[in-house]
């Protein structure tokens, strides 16, 4: 039995006696096993990771819809970011949010696509250091992150009700699984999916408002073509600075579309990797509020922008 025991890894594992051919062949078969093994490891951790991140968005969905039609509660404690100056109304389905992480700020959903997270925001961010980049909502580590504004936005209270950035920056990753902000991509490809979902619902802790897409293109933030449209700083205007900022989506702008803009609307700009990959390419949607009495009706259809072509502005 030892004899066959022996026999059996001996044609495995180096031996004393093994020649330089026997030796290397070895040597390849367990550096392969290893290699395999570790492999397997990898993926099993990644898979891991993906069905925690799943299970959590679906539990934060969760808490989000079945607190929807609860009754608001008036409070002056403070959420996020800023102690409240005058009471106002949480919305019911972002309270349990609030007191589980205190950065939320939000939630963002798009009609027929994966789009239905929500929002936090860190103040302690950075330029290029953003914490929920790679972390979940509870603070874990996750390749996925967390739809996150850009931690210059404002959403403060005062007297006047709830003080909110010109335009809020969102971030989101372009999973390949389709999940967080990969669906955006959808606009890009196919107009029809425009035509059919033009609304995102952006609400705060405590308004609910929804924003109709003016225009989304191409951006590079870095590499040889020297783009100039550092769409991520226009945060706040005057007018020079709103003009530019509408000027530059129009000159990018991948559809043609009836809707006006006006200073002193308020705009929603959702930023994701164009290829999945962190390039330097963005692809870039931007909506502006409604206003009081406007519907989705009140916009003509949009049409694919003739002046499409291979020049860097528009991809």
């Amino acid at each position: 039995m030892a004899n066959k025991t022996k026999a059996w890894y001996s044609r495995f594992i180096p031996m004393k006696g093994d020649d330089k051919k026997e030796l290397g062949r070895k040597i390849s078969f367990l550096v392969a096993l290893l290699v395999l093994i570790g492999a397997i490891i990898v993926l099993a951790v990644f898979l891991k990771q993906e069905r925690d991140d799943f299970n959590l968005n679906k539990e934060i969905e969760s808490i989000y819809s079945s607190n929807a039609e609860k009754t608001s509660v008036t409070t002056t404690e403070a959420t996020t970011p800023e102690p409240v100056d005058t009471p106002l109304t949480v919305l019911p389905q972002m309270e349990e949010l609030i007191e589980r992480n205190p950065d939320t700020v939000g939630w963002i959903k798009i009609d027929d696509t994966n789009i239905n997270y929500v929002v936090v925001m860190n103040d302690d961010d950075a330029p290029g250091e953003y914490f929920y980049t790679d972390h979940d909502f509870d603070g874990n580590s996750s390749s996925r992150g967390t739809i996150f504004a850009d931690f210059r936005t404002t959403f403060h209270t005062s007297t006047l009700g709830l003080e909110q950035s010109d335009n809020v920056v969102l971030y989101g990753h372009n999973q390949l699984d389709g999940s967080m902000f990969a669906n955006l991509s959808r606009y890009r490809w196919d107009i029809s999916n425009y035509k059919k979902n033009p609304i995102v619902h952006f609400n705060t802790n405590y308004e609910e408002n929804d924003y109709i897409i003016i225009g989304y293109f191409v951006a590079y933030t870095k590499g040889d073509y020297g783009d100039d449209f550092d769409y991520h700083n226009y945060i706040d205007f005057d007018v020079p600075r709103y003009e530019d900022f509408i000027a530059k989506i129009e000159a990018r702008n991948f559809i043609d579309v009836d809707i006006d803009t006006q200073f002193g609307d308020h705009f929603l700009t959702l930023s994701t990797c164009a290829t999945g990959s962190d390039d330097g390419i963005r692809f870039v949607v931007v909506a502006r509020q409604l206003r009081d009495g406007e519907t989705v009706e009140d916009f003509s259809e949009a049409v694919a922008n003739a002046t499409y072509s291979s020049d860097p502005l528009f991809g």
